[in-house]
Parts: C-alpha cells; structure tokens; sequence
C-alpha cells in the first residue's frame, strides 16, 4: 500500500479552479449552513416572543420566518443549475454566484421532471462536461486511476445509489410544492416586507358583491403584496395558523439546508483527496473517500449495506512495486 498515487494526466488549472473551488465549498460548510439554520431558529424564536404583539407585528414576524425558511431553496437552485449547467470555460462553481431572475423557479419547476441522469448529477454520482454537457458517470472515470472495486462494494454502491435516486424524487418533489407555496410570501419579504395591514382589508367569498355589517369574512394567517407582473397582486394563506405555518416552513427551510450540505460534501470530497506540496504543488491523490450515502437516512438501505458502505468506501492506493 503506498500513501499519494500519481495525480490524474489531465486536472483543471490549480489556482483557477481547484483552490477557488475548494475555498467556495469551505465557505459553504463553515458559514453559509451554519447561518442559514441560525437565521430559520432565530425567526423562529423572534416570532414566539410576538405572541401578544400587534397583528401587523405578527404578520412581519411570519413573514420573517418564510423568508428565512425559503432562502435555502434558492441557494440549493443556485448550486444545482451550477453544476447540471456549467459555463464553458470557467470553474463551475462561478455560475452558482451569478444571479439570473428565473434559476429559483426553474430549477424548482423542472426538477420533478428529471431523469436519472439529471438526478446522478445532482447527487454527485456523475458530472458534467463543460464543453459537451455530456453526463460522465463517477464510476465510469475510477478505472482511469486504476481503481478497482470489490463485486460486493460495487452492489452496495447501486443500492446506495438507486435508494438516493427515489429518495430524491420524493423530496424534490415535495419542496417543489413548497417554493411554489411560500416563494411569493419570500419574495414580499425580501423586496420590502410587502406584508398587508388587516386594517385595510377585508376577504370574503367570490360570490360577494358587497360588504355588509354581515358579511362573512375569513382572516388568513398571512396576506401579501405580490411583486409586480404576477398574475394575481395578493396573496393569502387560508391552511395554517401563524404557529403552524412558521412551524412547518422552518421545517422545510431546514430540510434544504441538509440537502445543500450533502451537495457540497460531495463535491468537495474529489479536491480533498488532492495532495499539495508547502510551495502548492500537486504531489498526488491521497486515499479517497466517496461519499455515496451522503443523502440517505439509517432507514433507506438494508444494514448489510450500511456495513459495506458506511458514509461511503474509500479508495487507498497500492503500488505494484515490490
């Protein structure tokens, strides 16, 4: 067993790509997760001490907590169109912090559309070419570095796989129906706390033609101005109370955050398995850790899988000299 094996022939430019990446991923892991959870549990707590505020008090509270809770789904759009669409030419990570209007709502519409492709690249399971967008499989580039894997490690990994796959489906397709829920409440708070003053407003039924003493009338728990160009200029939340629906976005919020996490925990597993001299050279690979099951829970595989993989085999290297 040797320690480096010889680094690839063809690797992205070092101080372009490679240390920029690996600089973008830390940033990721060590402030922008951290900051996301701590700003959803702050707008949290901020709105259970409102509990006997004014409702225009409460009202900007809720609207807090959505759009703390829903930034997250447009920074996991960001990161996936990044790498299911890179730019030519340039580190993939660089279209992740190029803000364009519809990448939220694309990402969130076409994702339940995806095929297996689409989503083995999500996952990490596979990348693009930048210059063909042809879809590489992982597995398909590990016996160029001479890799070789156990029968037994290769059907635990599509298991891993497959289970990842019908996972995400599931989940990306219920956040879906969350960014279309809650994106328009984000939206208002974000553009100016858009929030309706209920002194202002009274909704009924469409069948109403005028407001009487008698009315019947329906609060929402949340009601705002809509950005301009939408089809309607309110909207309005009949489901949950104000708890409920802080309660259940936080929830979601916080659900993306854990998917952003895997995200990146994939990808900068390749640029860690690079070893630099102290002038920052590349001296070779160190043993390779592929994180396989970085979005699975303990119920989506068999333990005997589990046993196998664990958080994901990892790769050492051996030299054939005596």
């Amino acid at each position: 067993m040797c320690s480096l094996a010889p680094p690839p022939d063809e690797i992205p430019d070092l101080t372009r790509v490679i240390l920029p990446s690996r600089s973008f991923f830390l940033s990721w892991l060590e402030q922008t997760i951290p900051a996301r959870l701590a700003a959803i549990e702050d707008a949290e707590e901020h709105h259970a001490l409102l509990a006997g505020a004014a409702e225009g008090v409460r009202d900007m509270a809720v609207a807090a907590a959505i759009g703390e809770s829903i930034q997250p789904f447009e920074d996991l759009a960001y990161l996936a169109t990044a790498w299911d669409q890179p730019y030519r030419g340039i580190a993939t990570y660089v279209r992740a912090t190029t803000w364009k209007r519809f990448t939220a709502n694309n990402f969130w519409q076409e994702a339940r559309k995806w095929d297996d492709a689409r989503f083995d690249v999500f996952a990490g399971f596979a990348g693009r070419n930048p210059e063909t967008q042809e879809v590489v499989e992982l597995m398909e580039t590990l016996p160029l570095l001479g890799v070789s894997l156990d029968e037994r490690v290769l059907d635990a990994m599509q298991a891993a796989r497959d289970a990842t796959l019908e996972r995400l489906r599931s989940v990306l397709r219920s956040l879906g129906d969350d960014w279309r829920q809650f994106s328009p409440y984000q939206l208002a708070y974000k553009h100016g706390g858009l929030v309706l003053n209920r002194e202002d407003m009274t909704f009924t039924t469409d069948d109403v033609e005028e407001i009487t003493a008698t009315t019947e009338r329906h609060e929402p728990s949340l009601a705002v101005w809509t950005r301009a160009g939408r089809k309607q200029p309110i909207q309005a939340d009949f489901n949950l109370d104000q708890s409920e629906l802080v309660r259940y976005v936080a929830g979601s919020g916080r659900l993306v955050v854990t998917l952003c996490e895997a995200f990146v925990r994939s990808r900068i597993a390749n640029i860690d398995a690079l070893e630099f001299s102290p002038s920052g050279e590349l001296r070779g690979l160190k043993p390779m850790h592929l994180p396989w099951t970085a979005w699975l829970r303990e119920g989506d595989l068999e333990p005997s899988v589990w046993e196998i993989l664990g958080a994901g085999p990892i790769i050492r290297w051996h030299s054939d000299d005596p």
